[in-house]
């Protein structure tokens, strides 16, 4: 009798076959928790700005006077106050006014593809609390949120 010496052509095909189903579970899970992490991480970074708001609105600091102490992030798109866009890391947009304040980020090219150009607003309502208001699937909006749209409007 011969002794085996390796894998049969079968058994080889068997095993990628269930690598392969492995993968085509796994891909879109992975791609929709990178994109609830990112749009995590962003969220809480403009809760952390909430109190910024906060502070500019009891010193009546409007408009650009409302100093935004927002590091940049590669997840961000850089957006002016006239709501240009760059290229490049950008910060959250904070517009401060006695009536709505709000801060806003827009996603940009270093985001997961899903998320390029979307935005996350933070609004500060007239009976002081915050909602929230995110620009894309409902399936990835933050916990946080409770709304998919502008609550101002």
């Amino acid at each position: 009798m011969k002794a085996s010496l390796g894998f049969s052509l079968l058994e080889i095909m068997i095993g990628v076959g269930i690598v392969g189903v492995l993968i085509a579970v796994a891909l879109p899970q992975y791609q929709d928790y990178m994109i609830r992490t990112q749009v995590t991480l962003i969220f809480s970074q403009l809760s952390g700005l909430k109190m910024v708001v906060e502070e500019c609105l009891a010193r009546n600091q409007m408009g650009d006077a409302c100093e935004n102490p927002a590091s940049s992030s590669d997840l961000l798109a850089n957006i002016s106050a006239n709501g240009q866009v760059s290229e490049g890391a950008g910060t959250p947009l904070i517009n401060v006014n006695s009536t709505a304040s709000s801060i806003t980020a827009q996603f940009g090219n270093h985001a997961v593809s899903a998320l390029t150009d979307q935005t996350l607003t933070l609004y500060k309502m007239q009976n002081n609390n915050w909602t929230c208001a995110f620009v894309g699937e409902v399936k990835y909006m933050p916990r946080g949120c409770t709304t998919s749209s502008n609550p101002s409007q």
